[in-house]
């Protein structure tokens, strides 16, 4: 499987939205903690965009990260509804991105388009150092309820026959999943894949 480095919080794999205190930042801010690894990925590139993050490179403490999370926060945070859109992460992260003078470019692949055409994506951004976001909505899979409705950072990759094999970042964990078995969520509403380059 080709994977990326990605932030080390301790010895988590990323960074997890319930270890902060207040009730609104547990509840919603698994798209706060995607904001705050796809910032550290942008400023370890070592391109200018350093601003982004508040240390350096890819490993930081929990105290660190959950002081990051609460900066991010103040521009990606959720809805009533969450943070249900694509368009919503990438107007929300273009924000803090304008407010540290740093410019982020970004492709969305929303849910409704083709499998090949987000396992082309996928592959690309990885390929480059990128990590997707994904976002997931209802499944009607029920054996991936926990991360319905969530947001999640994609950090490798590996073709098998037709499918692809996603490593991915959750809760502090790393965990494997198929993208076709992502895609294919059997319901209407859907989220689908967002890349801050």
């Amino acid at each position: 499987m080709k994977e990326i480095p990605f932030l080390k919080v301790g010895a988590f794999y990323g960074g997890n939205q319930y270890w902060m205190l207040r009730p609104m930042m547990r509840l919603g801010g698994c798209s706060t903690v995607c904001a705050c690894h796809a910032a550290a990925l942008l400023a370890a590139r070592g391109d200018g965009r350093e601003a982004l993050c508040p240390f350096e490179g890819l490993e930081c403490t929990r105290r660190e990260f959950r002081a990051f999370f609460r900066t991010m926060f103040e521009y990606v945070y959720p809805s009533e509804m969450g943070m249900p859109e694509l368009s919503l992460f990438k107007e929300a992260f273009g924000a803090y991105a304008e407010s540290r003078d740093c410019e982020v470019n970004f492709e969305l692949v929303e849910g409704s388009e083709p499998l090949e055409r987000a396992a082309e994506a996928a592959e690309r951004a990885l390929s480059e150092g990128f990590s997707p976001q994904f976002l997931l909505l209802r499944h009607k899979d029920k054996d991936i309820d926990d991360i319905e409705w969530h947001w999640f950072s994609i950090t490798g990759f590996e073709r098998e026959g037709g499918d692809m094999l996603l490593a991915f970042s959750t809760w502090g964990e790393r965990r494997t999943i198929s993208l076709s078995k992502l895609w294919d969520t059997g319901l209407e509403e859907r989220g689908g894949l967002l890349i801050a380059r």
